[in-house]
């Protein structure tokens, strides 16, 4: 919560700390995940690089794929 996508949510108070669980909970079934499509999850993984280059090139991948999204120049 002090770095990554949530931590200016939490400062700011758009986010209570009692609205976030582990990934691993809801995947083992252990919390509740989204009941309905209104919901949001937000997967933070800061801090672990391989990870986002692996999740980074599965939503790659998977765009291409569908034809969907832009390639921007930087």
């Amino acid at each position: 919560m002090t770095v990554g996508e949530l931590e200016i949510p939490v400062q700011t108070g758009k986010v209570q700390p009692s609205q976030l669980t582990e990934i691993g909970h809801v995947l083992l079934g252990q919390v509740t995940g989204r009941q309905t499509a209104e919901e949001i999850t937000v997967f933070d993984s800061t801090g672990i690089a391989l990870q986002d280059l692996a999740v980074t090139k599965q939503v790659l991948d998977t765009a291409m794929e569908r034809k969907i999204g832009q390639i921007v120049e930087l």
